[in-house]
């Protein structure tokens, strides 16, 4: 059981987090969430022959993510034949229970490689006279 109500603020923080998105990305992730919770309702999961193929491509993008889990379970029908029947779940603990990555170190040096050129070395050869596979170079007056 969920201790805490999953809304489309969580649920969107939680793919901002786990895909990597910036915080200017918030609403574009609140809108993939509330899309997502619109198929759920005031249920814990969503049985998958309900879905188109479109959006089960989205509930698949949403389990690469770890957000969404699937489940199956077998029944008898009348006729003695086994019916399989899938279901997607919340990820609850993934979507509530999360710990912050840790900030890798930078190396200020390797960041700031481009401020240590003279203006020499930002000089670029573009065009050899000796390379022969080049056309011949022109001037602008013989195009």
């Amino acid at each position: 059981m969920v201790d805490r109500l999953i809304d489309y603020k969580i649920l969107g923080d939680a793919i901002v987090r786990l895909v990597s998105m910036s915080p200017e990305e918030t609403s574009a992730a609140e809108g993939m969430a509330d899309h997502l919770l619109g198929f759920f309702g005031y249920q814990d999961r969503v049985i998958d022959n309900m879905l188109e193929p479109a959006d089960r491509n989205i509930f698949y993008q949403f389990q690469d993510w770890g957000l969404l889990k699937t489940v199956s379970e077998e029944t008898t029908l009348w006729d003695k034949r086994e019916w399989r029947i899938h279901y997607w779940l919340l990820n609850s603990d993934k979507i509530l229970n999360w710990t912050p990555l840790e900030e890798p170190e930078v190396d200020p040096e390797a960041v700031n490689i481009y401020e240590n050129l003279s203006p020499a070395e930002w000089r670029i050869e573009t065009y050899d006279e000796d390379d022969l596979w080049l056309p011949k170079r022109r001037e602008l007056g013989e195009y």
